[in-house]
């Protein structure tokens, strides 16, 4: 039986795990979690729904923000032991933690 909470955690623990796999394997950190530099650069859309490019500045502080909010490293966007540990993900961080990568 799982009621809500018990699943928003797991979904948290889904991504969590997803994150830290990509740290591992790929060597993702925050650089990596952008876009490509046209939508900074040009405007988009079709030509009646043009917009004007993103905001790098704004782009950045949306990333801290997000980041804060999923109990990450700010700095470098990996998870924080403690978020790990709150999820009861130890192993991972243990994991993350060996190779110099717990945020």
């Amino acid at each position: 039986d799982y009621d809500v909470q018990k699943l928003w955690q797991a979904g948290e623990r889904i991504y969590n795990l997803r994150r830290a796999i990509m740290v591992m394997r790929e060597n993702r950190t925050r650089t990596d979690d952008t876009l490509n530099h046209l939508w900074f650069e040009q405007r988009v859309g079709g030509a009646e729904g043009l917009v004007a490019p993103i905001d790098k500045t704004k782009f950045e502080a949306l990333k801290d923000r997000y980041y804060e909010l999923r109990g990450w490293n700010v700095t470098n966007g990996w998870p924080t032991k403690a978020k790990l540990l709150e999820l009861g993900m130890k192993s991972v961080a243990d994991k993350l933690s060996g190779a110099k990568k717990l945020g």
